[in-house]
């Protein structure tokens, strides 16, 4: 949500799916790409994305911990889903309920269009995507200065979706990480879980012996479907995981 260092979503060059729609929001520190089977109003969308900010936003006044914590942390019954949809994924995570924060507003947003009658949606916040569709899609791994950087690309078959993709990386990127891994990608049915086990999976990798017990980890999560983790040279996967 919050963030000093925004960079230029370079890789968003390398997507095409032709068959769909495209459009690109920002509001604030939120970016964008959309993709719909169905054309929408810009700023009908942008009056929802308005809407999940404002709602966090609302209750961080309320709890400034929501925004610095990096521990699970309980919210009030009557706090908005998406307040409690990221404090939960936080949870089941261990880690704050900002970690959730991309995955879980590109959930839905993508939610949202599907009940105005898309039949297929793509939503990238940050590398954070939330996916339903009827063709198979192929996703890149995007893994900065390891040498398996852009080399290995996922396969998603329709049945696997709705689906949560979330990436996180401790060499690529603003995002904060307390780990050393290039990249974690984690599938999840919730993009708010995926996002916010994709943090706490990378936060575990500090050097190659790590990859194991992080998979384990990853693994744990009921909600979780796959798990890729890329350190330097090597890479290890587990579950729903497709290479193409």
């Amino acid at each position: 949500m919050k963030t000093s260092n925004f960079q230029k979503r370079f890789y968003r060059h390398w997507v095409s799916p032709q068959r769909l729609k495209r459009m690109n929001i920002i509001e604030e520190e939120t970016d964008l790409d959309i993709f719909s089977d169905k054309e929408f109003d810009p700023e009908f969308l942008r009056k929802k994305i308005k809407q999940l900010r404002h709602q966090i936003q609302l209750y961080a006044v309320k709890d400034e911990r929501f925004i610095n914590s990096l521990c699970p942390l309980t919210v009030e019954k009557t706090a908005s889903f998406i307040v409690r949809q990221m404090s939960n994924a936080g949870r089941l995570a261990r880690v704050g309920p900002m970690a959730a924060v991309a995955g879980a507003i590109a959930e839905a947003l993508g939610r949202y269009m599907l009940r105005y009658k898309a039949k297929e949606v793509i939503v990238e916040n940050g590398g954070d995507i939330f996916v339903k569709v009827n063709h198979p899609l192929k996703v890149g791994i995007y893994a900065g200065e390891s040498p398996l950087n852009r080399k290995l690309r996922i396969l998603i078959r329709p049945k696997q979706t709705p689906l949560g993709i979330c990436t996180s990386s401790a060499t690529v990127g603003h995002s904060f990480s307390l780990g050393q891994a290039d990249s974690v990608v984690i599938l999840a049915k919730s993009a708010a879980v995926a996002d916010a086990v994709a943090t706490a999976t990378c936060n575990q990798v500090k050097e190659e012996e790590d990859i194991p017990e992080a998979i384990e980890f990853a693994k744990s999560i009921p909600q979780v479907r796959g798990c890729i983790v890329i350190y330097k040279n090597k890479f290890a996967c587990w579950g729903e995981v497709e290479f193409v």
